[in-house]
């Protein structure tokens, strides 16, 4: 592993498909940096065999890179060590195929953005707002924003943080709303682009709340409103307030 940066020339480089990666987080005990395997699946792509092949884990100005061998002959570490990345952290992954022959590096194909799953996480479950779980010292909750969008993060020094928060109505009335404000607010300071997380956003508001426009577009107090809308919206399609009700009247029954 090396954290040094190389300049390689990325001309003409093949883009890799995501379902060519499998990263996964392993669990890891508060205050421990974080772990993961990773496979690759690289052989047919045309890229000669010699290439060298590289994974990168990255946040922000934090990153590692893990040499993997060749197209060839494919030697992936077994578990990746975070240590240079925070462990608070939404950590990326990128992976990156280089002819080490020519002169400068040449970057014949890589794979951006690749969010590794979660310690548990099934295929198919990863929301627009997917739920991390972090070790946030005092915090109980945050919302943390890197490149390929927000993320719900809970602490992992509370045992079971996440059904405790998230599963019962009256914690997730507490906690969604305002996490949903959070990113909401952001993408009213955001532009748009192609393939961006809060085109994404834009598209899923647009979908299930029948809520139009870009806040990034607005004057302020439009802008504020949109916000509100959408609250709303979310808060009606869960109808927190009768679930909590319910949940209310199940204890009083039960007690």
């Amino acid at each position: 592993m090396s954290g040094v940066k190389r300049r390689i020339n990325s001309t003409g480089r093949k883009r890799i498909g995501h379902d060519r990666i499998n990263i996964r987080l392993a669990e890891t005990a508060p205050g421990q940096p974080l772990k993961a395997t990773a496979a690759l699946r690289l052989d047919d792509l045309g890229f000669p065999p010699h290439a060298a092949v590289a994974l990168e884990a990255y946040y922000r100005s934090s990153g590692m890179r893990f040499p993997c061998g060749t197209i060839g002959n494919l030697n992936v570490p077994s578990v990746l060590v975070l240590d240079e990345i925070d462990h608070d952290s939404s950590v990326l992954f990128r992976v990156k195929v280089i002819d080490r022959e020519s002169s400068h590096g040449r970057l014949l194909g890589s794979a951006e953005r690749v969010s590794p799953r979660e310690a548990g996480d099934q295929e198919g479950r990863r929301g627009i707002l997917p739920v991390i779980e972090r070790d946030l010292g005092h915090e109980i909750w945050k919302v943390d924003f890197s490149e390929d969008g927000p993320k719900l993060m809970l602490n992992n020094r509370i045992s079971g943080v996440s059904a405790r928060i998230l599963g019962n109505a009256f914690g997730q009335a507490l906690v969604l709303p305002a996490a949903l404000r959070i990113v909401l607010e952001q993408l009213a300071h955001e532009s748009e682009e192609d393939d961006s997380w809060q085109a994404q956003w834009l598209d899923h508001i647009r979908e299930k709340f029948n809520i139009p426009d870009n806040p990034a577009d607005l004057p302020d107090e439009a802008a504020a409103e949109w916000i509100d809308e959408v609250i709303r919206g979310f808060c009606g399609g869960h109808d927190f307030i009768g679930s909590i009700k319910a949940m209310s009247e199940k204890e009083a029954r039960d007690a």
